[in-house]
Formats: C-alpha cells, structure tokens, sequence
C-alpha cells in the first residue's frame, strides 16, 4: 500500500476520533474501515484483555455471525500470549502451518481462506490492554509498514482501556472459553 494512502487514512480516522467517535459502538467499525483502506483484512476483532480474570473479551468483530462479539477467550501460555499480551509486540503469521501451529480455531480462519495473521497489541502507558487482529490471505502482511500498525494501536487504547474497566468481573472458566 502507498504510504501517502496509509497516511492519509490515519488523519481521516484521527479527525474522526477527535470529532465524532465517542462510544465504542462507533469507534470500532469506523477502525476496521479505516485499517481495512490502509492494510487490508478479511478478518478483523478487536479484543480487549482482562489481566486479572485472564480473559480476553472480543468487543468487535467484522463477521458477528461466525465470530461473534462477546466471545471469550482464556489466556493461557503460548506462543500467541507471549508475544502480544507479554512482550507487546507485533504477531505476523505468514501462512497456513503458522494460523494451524498458533490458533485454536484455525479451522474456522482457515474457513474464509485466511492464511496470514497480524496481531497487534494495544497498549496504554506500557501495559498491554487488547489486542486489534487482522487476518487475510497467505504471506498478506509479511511486509506491512509497523508504524501504520502501531499507529492505529496507540490512537484507539484510550478507548480499549476504558473498555477493559468496564467489563464485568469475571474470569475464564474451562469450557465456556476458547483459548488464546
């Protein structure tokens, strides 16, 4: 993608945050159109992550039929959690054995032919507080621009943050969650 694009997408998406995105029912498909113009995607979630109960908790989803918001996810030790909820770093997937190695349900991505994966954490003052995901077809994002990523990431955590305080208390429990 033309950085010149990229650009200008992200002032788009800025403009609209500092002027009319102030709910998160907004804000979330106005990111995925935005983050669909400047990277691309097939799939895209926005999760956001309860460290205490060890939850994630999906708030948004492009395809609520087949992966629905609300959904909850136990944290458990991967390589997944690892790099995005421990590390805070960029996750690129490039193609089919990776989704099938690192993702539970690669059945289902795999279902929309996705075969690449870019999982980027959200973070405010250091602490990791969601994860925005984008997937599509095979080696899609293997040479993404980081900055585009990461810019998307920091201009939304206000808003992921007040979403994790708002969550109902809770932790994962065995069987109602999928793993991450």
């Amino acid at each position: 993608m033309h950085t010149a694009i990229q650009h200008r997408v992200i002032g788009a998406f800025s403009q609209q945050l500092q002027n009319e995105l102030f709910e998160p029912g907004l804000i979330w498909p106005a990111l995925d159109e935005a983050m669909k113009q400047a990277l691309g995607h097939i799939i895209f979630s926005v999760l956001a992550y309860d460290q205490d109960g060890q939850r994630m908790v999906r708030l948004y989803s492009n395809h609520p039929d087949r992966i629905p918001v609300g959904g909850i996810k136990s944290v458990t030790d991967s390589e997944w959690t690892r790099r995005v909820l421990m590390e805070g770093t960029l996750f690129v997937n490039s193609n089919e054995g990776d989704i099938r190695r690192v993702f539970p349900d690669h059945e289902r991505i795999l279902s929309f032919r996705c075969a690449s994966a870019l999982n980027i954490p959200v973070k405010l003052r250091g602490v990791v507080v969601g994860s925005i995901n984008l997937l599509d077809r095979q080696e899609f994002y293997d040479y993404i621009d980081p900055d585009v990523a990461w810019t998307f990431a920091q201009l939304i955590a206000p808003v992921l943050a007040e979403a994790v305080r708002s969550l109902p208390p809770g932790t994962a429990e065995a069987g109602s969650v999928e793993r991450v």
